[in-house]
Order: C-alpha cells, then sequence, then structure tokens
C-alpha cells in the first residue's frame, strides 16, 4: 500500500480500566513516519495521511474509535511527524 512503514504510538494515553471506566474525550496519538534509504520516495504526504487515519469521515482510526466509543473519543491533537 505505501512505501513508508508507519508506526502508531499513544502517547497522554490515560487508562482507567482498574475503575472501570474506559478511554473517552481527547486521546493523542502521534503517527511517526519513517523512510529508508533504500525505498522510493512516499507517494503520500504527512498531511494525507493525517487525513487519512485522524480525520473522520475517511474510515480510518479515527471513525473506528468513534464508532466503538459511541462518540466518546476523538484524535483533535493528533499529529503525523
Amino acid at each position: 500500500m505505501m512505501n513508508i512503514i508507519i508506526l502508531l504510538l499513544v502517547v497522554g494515553y490515560h487508562i482507567h480500566d482498574v475503575d472501570g471506566y474506559g478511554v473517552r474525550g481527547q486521546t493523542t496519538w502521534q503517527i511517526i513516519l519513517c523512510k529508508f534509504s533504500d525505498s522510493p520516495t512516499p507517494q503520500y504526504t504527512p498531511a494525507a495521511i493525517k487525513e487519512k487515519f485522524l480525520n473522520r469521515g475517511t474510515g480510518g482510526i479515527a471513525d473506528y474509535w468513534h464508532d466503538i466509543s459511541n462518540g466518546l473519543i476523538n484524535f483533535g491533537s493528533s499529529s503525523v511527524n
């Protein structure tokens, strides 16, 4: 699919499972783009990756988490680097 490797790291992630509360609210994800020296130039820009994965309405992870959390999780402060 892509000529780059995408690493998804969850930062600022607070889990309250001990108390019975799941993750909700603003959830920050950092998507780190990596390119190997022997790989061709990536076809996608960081903005395109952010659009696909972190914006709702694109079928990406933002839509998935929004749907399974009944709208309680959002990725508003996430970024692609």
